[in-house]
């Protein structure tokens, strides 16, 4: 959507103009991007901040590839997962909905395309949950909304708090 920047307003237009959410989602792709990027980099800390279910529907990247270029670029990755708060929004939406709504066809299969989702997140954050392991990161899930607010600041003192130590020896 936008290539590095410092200017937050040239961000946030580029989130408001190009940004759209819908039901093709392209992960792999974005973390191939991602592991490019930080390969272009010369020197500093390669850092990547994923806000994510982790689903892809539409890449032409496979899992695989997009880890190992993650890898090869000594990425360290750090997961806002917001699987949990999906689980929790829609098992509310579901009882509000049984409660409230007349139990028709229409309505009973969304609520089965619903409950399907919900199992399709697992295998999707525990991959999450592995990719950051493997970096040296760390993954959140929020479980509310108020959570998924405040992660980032969580995340930036977490960020912060690291460093490297490394040492290059005189002898081969």
């Amino acid at each position: 959507l936008q290539d590095w920047t410092q200017d937050r307003e040239q961000a946030l237009l580029s989130l408001k103009m190009k940004f759209r959410a819908g039901i093709k989602a392209r992960y792999y792709d974005a973390l191939m991007l991602a592991a490019q990027k930080l390969g272009e980099c010369e020197s500093g800390r390669r850092i990547v901040v994923l806000v994510s279910d982790g689903i892809d529907s539409a890449s032409k990247a496979r899992a695989q590839q997009a880890m190992t270029a993650l890898a090869r670029a000594q990425a360290t990755i750090f997961v806002v997962s917001w699987t949990e708060l999906l689980r929790r929004e829609i098992k509310k939406a579901l009882e509000w909905s049984g409660a409230h709504e007349s139990q028709n066809s229409a309505s009973m299969k969304r609520a089965d395309e619903l409950r399907q989702f919900v199992r399709h997140l697992d295998a999707p954050e525990f991959e999450l949950q592995r990719m950051a392991e493997q970096s040296g990161g760390e993954m959140w899930l929020p479980d509310s909304f108020e959570m998924f607010v405040i992660t980032p600041r969580k995340i930036l003192e977490e960020i912060g708090a690291q460093y490297t130590l490394t040492f290059v020896a005189e002898r081969e």
